[in-house]
């Protein structure tokens, strides 16, 4: 009669058989010495965990509940049959120890196998399955003695696996020695040899490579073991152990699921799993949910980004129409096409608004992983202080920017009213044509360019509040141009205030104030490089914005154009754009070379002014007509804020509306000025003040 197979011992150490209810499993002795299955590395502190895991594995184990249930069983039920044949009495006694057995009454059927190896000394399975029993019991040396009995009465491939389990198992007041563990080792290497689809001589082979701390072994007979017996939880908790040992911790938790899938104990589990994630390193912790943040941010961005270029490509369509479309056609783009357009370009600064979290977040994260690098005596103490210190300046400056309101810096001299009452009429007359509101404050700057804005707060501009209406005049291109020229760009400009161009998208202008306040604030502090992440940010920030709003600009600026030539007519608009072109890269390409001699000879910059009303400048014609004719034949970038300059004159020669001319259309701008020469000196003096960013300026303009 054939007993009922116990149960297979778990890789943990835990006996062969299953132990009666109530009685305590024994304690499992951790690697020999107390130490872990690895070597610690030096400056590491994740292998200190490692050693806490793989102590705590140890005396806790793991369930096999799907390996064969008693590896030696059928080769001991076969034994007994022929056991009885030729000793009937004996055969009888172990089928009785067996029972016993399957009734977990250990100590009772060991005596009778003792029983049964007096009766039959020669027959080998009785020493054998006394020395499983023993092990069962927790009497490790006598175990071994009697699996080296059975093998001096008969070897076989059972007597050497019941032998290395044996010679492998420990408990707290019974280590296994250095000597018995390479034993075993060879022992199970024979009986691979022997039989190569062994799963139990495979998984004692694990077994014995975690206590051998042998990690190159552990994983070749777990890659064994997983072709043997890919459905046994043990399998799975032995690919577990080589991921952790690995750091691999998405594979080691995955290895872990599946043992649990395919039956290994739940509280086991739960135990495991506790003791894993408290074993993690922080950043792989939190890792996949940053993952999937950063995920998502991207996808985000990629989002905003097609919906505002297909946005932006439908806008520069209506743009065109418009600008084709008669002068007494309506000159306002639809409702809703400004409105969802605003509505995009709010979006995109809420990212950015999101996007600065982030920003801090990376970077003190690179102060804290310096230091921690520094204590791990992995990097001198200079570097290291040196990298946090950068780190915690930028986002010092960073989180400045975002909790404090700064005033905006003005661009240049402020006009006052009484001191140039010609520039002030000319400004309120121009503003009474259009039908709008007159500008509060005008600016004079030593450049070229002409703009208006609204001097608004960061809050104020979030929140679409009002301010002072403003205008930039840049003399370089005011020295260029005449009276009624001016009138017509004026127009222009008032054209942009009663649009609502610099009041309307009062979240996304005051997001780009922000972003200009940054860069300025970067600059100055020379942290605008490009190992700074918070200028990766703002770099992509701005081409994502530009790209968006091209097609919105564009649009404003059709309109804009539209109301200058509805006033002023075509040919003065032709005249003046033509001039204003052609005097700002004159203007600015000569201003840059100037500027880079005085600073390379350390020579006192000349009047810039003077020098191009006489015509003495420092670039060569050939150059200049070079820039004019680029400048002619571009065709138009899709994050350009305005239309191509040849387009617009060929829209506003199409339009053909008759000039309105006035009385002082052709005396030159600067007779607008009490004391021109005076204001040219003071425009002087601001460029002399800080030459380098003057001459970065100048060629941003025209480079």
């Amino acid at each position: 009669m054939t007993a009922r197979p116990p149960t297979a011992p778990h890789p943990g150490g835990d006996s062969l058989f299953p132990r009666r209810s109530g009685t305590p499993r024994p304690p499992i002795a951790p690697h020999p010495g107390g130490d872990s299955l690895f070597p610690r590395r030096s400056g590491t502190h994740r292998v200190a965990a490692l050693a806490l895991l793989f102590t705590w594995l140890l005396a806790f184990g793991a369930h096999a509940a799907d390996l064969p249930a008693d590896p030696s069983g059928p080769w001991v039920a076969s034994q007994i049959a022929a056991l009885e044949g030729k000793a009937p009495d004996a055969g009888a006694t172990a089928s009785q120890a067996e029972s016993l057995i399957t009734a977990e009454d250990y100590a009772g059927a060991l005596a009778l196998y003792g029983t049964v190896q007096e009766e039959a000394p020669w027959w080998s399975a009785a020493p054998l399955r006394r020395c499983e029993l023993l092990v069962a019991l927790d009497r490790r040396s006598e175990a071994i003695q009697a699996c080296r009995t059975a093998k001096t009465v008969r070897a076989s491939a059972e007597v050497d696996t019941a032998l290395a389990y044996a010679l492998s198992y420990g408990t707290l007041t019974d280590l296994p020695d250095p000597r018995d563990l390479a034993e075993a080792h060879a022992l199970l290497g024979a009986v691979l040899l022997q039989r190569p689809d062994d799963p139990w001589a495979a998984t004692l082979r694990c077994h014995v490579a975690e206590f051998r701390k042998d990690l190159k072994g552990l994983k070749r007979c777990a890659q064994l073991v997983s072709d043997l017996a890919p459905d046994a939880p043990t399998t799975w908790y032995y690919v577990f152990l080589v991921h952790v040992a690995r750091e691999r911790w998405a594979k080691a938790q995955w290895a872990l699921s599946r043992a649990e899938e395919l039956g290994f104990d739940p509280d086991r589990i739960a135990e495991l799993r506790e003791e894993f994630d408290a074993l993690q390193p922080t950043h792989y912790r939190f890792g996949g949910l940053a993952q999937l943040l950063t995920l998502l941010w991207v996808l985000s961005w990629l989002g905003i980004i097609l919906l505002g270029l297909l946005l932006s490509t439908a806008t520069r369509r209506v743009a065109e129409r418009l600008a084709r479309s008669p002068i007494d056609a309506p000159a306002r783009s639809p409702m809703l096409l400004r409105l969802t357009y605003r509505a995009v370009l709010g979006l995109v600064c809420a990212w950015y608004w999101v996007s600065m979290p982030v920003v801090l977040v990376g970077l003190a994260s690179a102060a804290a992983a310096a230091v921690l690098v520094f204590l791990l005596g992995e990097l001198p103490a200079g570097f290291v202080w040196i990298i946090a210190g950068i780190a915690l300046l930028i986002a010092g400056i960073l989180l400045a920017r975002l909790m404090v309101t700064h005033p905006r810096t003005p661009p240049g001299m402020e006009v006052a009213r009484e001191a140039h009452p010609q520039l002030w009429a000319l400004l309120y007359e121009v503003a009474d044509r259009v039908g709008t509101a007159p500008v509060d404050r005008v600016f004079l700057t030593p450049g070229s360019s002409i703009f208006v804005y609204e001097d608004r707060s960061l809050g104020s501009a979030m929140r679409g509040g009002g301010g002072d209406r403003c205008i930039a005049l840049g003399y370089g291109t005011l020295i260029g141009l005449t009276v009624g020229q001016l009138r017509s760009t004026l127009a222009h400009e008032y054209g942009h205030f009663q649009a609502g161009d610099t009041s309307g998208s009062g979240f996304a202008l005051g997001v780009s104030r922000s972003v200009s306040d940054l860069v300025g604030t970067l600059r100055q502090t020379g942290l605008l490089t490009a190992w700074n992440p918070l200028t990766w940010l703002l770099r992509a920030f701005v081409a994502i914005f530009r790209m968006v709003a091209g097609g919105a600009s564009r649009l404003r600026e059709v309109e804009a154009d539209r109301t200058a030539i509805r006033l002023y007519g075509s040919d003065v608009f032709v005249r003046g754009l033509q001039d204003e072109v052609r005097h700002m890269l004159w203007f600015d390409m000569n201003l840059h070379a100037l500027l880079n001699q005085a600073i390379v000879e350390k020579s006192r910059l000349p009047d810039i002014f003077r020098s191009a009303a006489t015509g003495r400048f420092a670039v060569e014609p050939r150059e200049f007509e070079e820039a004019v004719a680029a400048e002619e034949a571009r065709s138009g970038q899709l994050d350009d804020t305005h239309p191509p300059t040849t387009d617009r004159i060929r829209w506003a020669q199409a339009l053909a509306v008759p000039d309105v001319p006035s009385w002082n259309d052709a005396a030159p701008c600067p007779s607008l000025f009490q004391d021109p020469p005076t204001v040219e000196h003071a425009l002087n003096e601001i460029v002399r003040r800080d030459l380098s960013d003057w001459r970065d300026a100048a060629a941003r303009s025209w480079c």
